[in-house]
């Protein structure tokens, strides 16, 4: 078989398992860590954004294994996501 038909079959199961085990994982640390909004919401919102662009950063390697190349803007108007190359 082909090299681009490996490549393919591989990008899929690391997405695949990225899915599986990321969400979760990051749904599970946001709840464990909610008493803490309560208390100290500096922090969990700080400790929350950082989790969170770990997510985003997991969604931009997966655009640019496809062939994307992606700017992220995180703002109120976010403009000219993805340009293929």
């Amino acid at each position: 078989m082909e090299l681009r038909y490996w490549q393919r079959v591989l990008r899929i199961v690391f997405i695949i398992f990225n899915i599986v085990y990321c969400i979760p994982s990051y749904l599970v640390w946001t709840s464990l860590l909610h008493p803490l909004l309560y208390f100290q919401p500096d922090w969990y919102y700080m400790i929350e954004g950082i989790l969170f662009s770990w997510l985003l950063h997991f969604v931009a390697f997966w655009t640019w294994n496809a062939g994307c190349n992606c700017k992220l803007l995180v703002s109120k108007n976010v403009t000219d996501f993805c340009k293929r190359s």
